[in-house]
C-alpha cells in the first residue's frame, strides 16, 4: 500500500501533483463548486473517489483553505452516491473493510441513515465520515458517482482501520428526563418548558448562540461515553442537530478548554499503537474550532506531533463512528474522530 497526501489552493492543479495514479482517493474543497468537480476529477484521477466540502482542511499540523487529498495505491474501491443509504449495497461486495460516508448536516435524520446504511452493510466494515458544508449556509459531497447536497455519499475500501473517538466534555447538570420530544427536538424535560430549563441551568439566556457552544446535550452511549448533541435553534423548542438519541434521559454538559485539546491528542494515539500503520483520517468538528477560538491550533498541532504516517483531516458538522466494540456506526457532535488504516 502507498499513500501520499497533497494540498494546495487549486483542487485540478493538486491531483496533477501526486506522485503515483491512486487506485482510490479522498478529496477536501474549500472554494465553492458545482456538479463540474465530478467530471474534472474523473478525467484526472481515473479511479474511485469521494470528497466534500469543508471550511477547513488539517494538514501538516495546520488549518489549511483550497485542497487536499490522501491518495492510496494498492487497495480496492467502491463508492455510491445516492439519494438515500440503502442504494449503497454494492459497497458490500469488498465483504469487509472501512466505510467513508458523507451526508449533508441538514439531513435531519441522520443517524438513521447510518443505521440503514449498517443494516445494509454489516458489523464486517468500520464506519467513519461526518457532515459536509458550512454550518447554516451550505453542503456539498461527491463521488465519481456523481454529486449530492442531501445525498449520502459512500465509500468502501479494504482496508483494516482502528477508529477512536474522543470530546473532553464532562456531566454539568442532570439527569433530567424528556418528558416530550420529538425527531430532533426537546420541548421538556422534567415536565416544564425546555428552553427555560436550559436558560436556568446555564444562566446565559443573554446569548444562547455563544450558549450552544459550551453546553450540548448529552446521551449516554453503550460504549461508556457520551454521545453530544449541540443546540442549533430555540424556537418552539430546543433543536438540536438531528435526531435525539433514543432515550428518556439527557444531561447537559459543558468543558474546559484543557479537556477538550487533551480530548484530540486521547483520539489520536489510541490509533497509534497499530502496527505498519499507514495513514490516518480525522473527522474534528467545526464547533470545536468556534469553542477554543485561537487556542484550535493547539488542537491540531497535536496530529503532526502524533503521526508520522500521511494523514488528512477535515472540519465537520458533525461526525460518524464505529469502533470495534460497537460496530454500529453513530452520529457525534463536537467530537474528534481518528481512523487509523493500516495493512
Amino acid at each position: 500500500m502507498k499513500v501520499c497526501v497533497e494540498t494546495g489552493k487549486d483542487i485540478l492543479k493538486v491531483v496533477e501533483s501526486l506522485k503515483f495514479s491512486p487506485d482510490f482517493a479522498l478529496v477536501y474543497t474549500t472554494e465553492k463548486r458545482d456538479f463540474e468537480i465530478v467530471k474534472e476529477l474523473k478525467d484526472l484521477l481515473k479511479c474511485p473517489f469521494i470528497g466534500c466540502y469543508t471550511e477547513g482542511i488539517i494538514s501538516e499540523g495546520k488549518l489549511k483553505k483550497g485542497a487536499g487529498i490522501m491518495a492510496i495505491k494498492g487497495v480496492k474501491a467502491v463508492t455510491k452516491t445516492a439519494l438515500s443509504p440503502e442504494k449503497a449495497k454494492n459497497i458490500s461486495t469488498l465483504k469487509k473493510g472501512t466505510v467513508i460516508a458523507f451526508t449533508g448536516w441538514m439531513n435531519k435524520r441522520i443517524s438513521n441513515s447510518l443505521r440503514v446504511l449498517y443494516n445494509n452493510l454489516g458489523y464486517t466494515f468500520r464506519y467513519v465520515g461526518g457532515c459536509s458544508g458550512k454550518f447554516r449556509e451550505f453542503s456539498f459531497h461527491f463521488t465519481d458517482d456523481g454529486y449530492g447536497e442531501r445525498e449520502v455519499c459512500v465509500a468502501g475500501i479494504n482496508v483494516r482501520t482502528k477508529t477512536a473517538f474522543d470530546h473532553g466534555w464532562e456531566r454539568f447538570s442532570g439527569p433530567y428526563i424528556m418528558t416530550k420530544f420529538s425527531e430532533n427536538k426537546i420541548y421538556e424535560l422534567d415536565g416544564k418548558n425546555a428552553v427555560e430549563v436550559y436558560c436556568k441551568v446555564t444562566s446565559c439566556c443573554e446569548d444562547l448562540e455563544e450558549c450552544r457552544k459550551v453546553y450540548p446535550f448529552g446521551f449516554l452511549c453503550a460504549c461508556g461515553k457520551y454521545i453530544l448533541r449541540a443546540p442549533i435553534d430555540f424556537k418552539d423548542g430546543i433543536e438540536v442537530l438531528s435526531e435525539v438519541p433514543n432515550s428518556s434521559a439527557t444531561v447537559i454538559m459543558s468543558c474546559e478548554e484543557e479537556d477538550v485539546i487533551n480530548a484530540a491528542e486521547n483520539a489520536a494515539r489510541n490509533v497509534t499503537d497499530l502496527d505498519k500503520l499507514r495513514f490516518a483520517l480525522i473527522f474534528d468538528c467545526v464547533s470545536r474550532k468556534q469553542y477554543l477560538g485561537k487556542n484550535f491550533k493547539q488542537e491540531i498541532k497535536i496530529f503532526e506531533e502524533v503521526f508520522d504516517v500521511p494523514y488528512l483531516g477535515m472540519l465537520s458538522v458533525g461526525e460518524f463512528v464505529s469502533t470495534e466494540k460497537i460496530c454500529v456506526p453513530n452520529f457525534h457532535n463536537k467530537t474528534v474522530v481518528v481512523s487509523g488504516g493500516f495493512a
